[in-house]
Formats: structure tokens, C-alpha cells, sequence
């Protein structure tokens, strides 16, 4: 199993380093797989080329073998006359195996690719490019623009969470005991602008505060809520109306 760069303790410039480590092994994985995968499809071609020679459909030894009816055919029309048949029953068994085998492959493809892309967070913070990362793993520059993109997308997101989470918490903050009536007023309106324009860049609507504390006189004592906490009735089993 290939272990990803840990950045315990570690500067920037150890971190890229072995990032770069990580990504060369992740491009020496998926080559492999895919000389395997290249090795096995002459095979699969076929194998196919003959289930279909044996009296099976194109449609059906597509969606046995997991291939396209379309690239089937284009196999059929090249090694047609290679092709040897087969009993059906043993056809079947073999586009069955051949599909099993495609799926498991797919599978270690997405696994690879996952990797590949779980990196690019840990590439932007280290201050790797989106073009090195390409020529180091050896996908296209089309495909890694995109992952930066999402990445970039899915941090800018967190960021507004965060934001929204802090301006939604300091909605319950109570200003400090020491502040006289005015200035307890001035600040919690202060408190409910940032609140207000926080929630509205972020596109969320505003829900007006009503501060106990504004359009009290000097010397009148505001009435403070009750503790959200605390139950209104009792706890018990309340009896049916009849």
C-alpha cells in the first residue's frame, strides 16, 4: 500500500518533497495496471470474438463482458475470421469471467485515481502546481485543472461554513457585565450588524434580534429571556382530552 506524506512536525518544503515521493509512486502504480490492463484486453478481444462467433448476440455479450456494443462490433469486424467457436454454455462462463475481471480492474482504476486526488489539497498547501502535479502523476492537464478546481471550490465553501457557524454562535454571545446601559445597547448592535452582514454576503436570510436592552431609558433594567434550556412544563404523561 502507498502511504501519503505526513505534515507532523514537518516543514513546508519536507512536506512537498515527499508529496513529490507519494505522486511518483501513485504514477508508478497506475502504470503498471495499466500495462496489465492492456496485456489482458488482447485476450479479452478474443475471448469475445468467439463467444460472439458461437451464436451470441453483440447486445448480450456487451452487457455480459462490460464492454460497449459498439467496440465490440469494432472487434468482431477485426478478428472475425481468427475466431474460433465454442459450446454456448462455456461462451457464457467466459463473458461472465470477463465482466467480473472489468469490474474488479474499474475498481482499482477509481482506487488509484482516488489517491491521486485526495492530494491535491495537501499539492495547494505546499505550493505544488497544477501542471507539476500533472507531469508527476501523469494525468492529463485537462483532468487535474478540474480536481484543483473542485478543491478550490470545496475549501472556498468551508470557509463560508465557518464563517456563517462564527456569526451564528456570536448571535448567542451576551456582551460583557461592566458596560453601562447605552453602551451595552451600542453593542449589541454592533453584534447584530456583523451578524446581518455575514448571513446576507453568504446568502442566507436575515432574521431581525430584538436586543432587550434597545429603547430602555437609562435606569430601567432590561428583562432578560429565559434560559432556552429550561422546560416549560413538566416532565410526565399528559392526559388525553375527552
Amino acid at each position: 500500500m502507498v502511504k501519503g506524506p505526513y505534515s507532523h512536525g514537518k516543514t513546508k518544503a519536507e512536506v512537498a518533497g515527499e508529496l513529490r515521493v507519494y505522486l511518483v509512486r501513485i504514477n508508478r502504480r497506475r502504470s503498471r495496471f495499466r500495462c496489465a490492463e492492456q496485456r489482458y484486453l488482447q485476450e479479452v478481444r478474443r475471448h469475445v470474438v468467439d463467444a460472439v462467433t458461437s451464436g451470441i448476440n453483440i447486445e448480450e455479450a456487451a452487457a455480459a463482458a462490460g464492454y460497449t456494443p459498439k467496440t465490440i462490433a469494432r472487434w468482431v469486424a477485426k478478428r472475425s475470421l481468427e475466431a474460433r467457436g465454442l459450446p454456448l454454455e462455456r461462451a457464457q462462463e467466459r463473458l461472465v469471467r470477463i465482466g467480473e475481471r472489468r469490474r474488479r480492474m474499474s475498481q482499482t482504476e477509481l482506487k488509484i485515481s482516488a489517491r491521486a486526488r485526495a492530494s491535491v489539497r495537501r499539492a495547494m498547501e505546499v505550493g505544488l502546481s497544477a501542471r507539476e502535479f500533472a507531469d508527476i502523476t501523469g494525468y492529463t492537464t485537462k483532468t487535474v485543472d478540474r480536481w484543483f478546481e473542485s478543491a478550490l471550490q470545496a475549501l472556498e465553501q468551508a470557509a463560508r461554513q465557518r464563517e456563517v457557524a462564527q456569526a451564528r454562535r456570536g448571535k448567542r454571545r451576551r456582551p460583557p457585565q461592566h458596560l453601562s446601559p447605552a453602551e451595552r445597547a451600542e453593542w449589541l448592535a454592533q453584534r447584530e450588524r456583523r451578524r446581518a452582514a455575514v448571513m446576507q454576503k453568504n446568502g442566507f436570510r436575515v432574521k431581525p434580534v430584538r436586543s432587550p436592552v434597545v429603547g430602555l431609558g437609562v435606569g430601567e433594567v432590561a428583562r432578560l429571556p429565559k434560559t432556552p434550556w429550561k422546560k416549560t412544563s413538566k416532565p410526565g404523561r399528559k392526559r388525553k382530552r375527552k
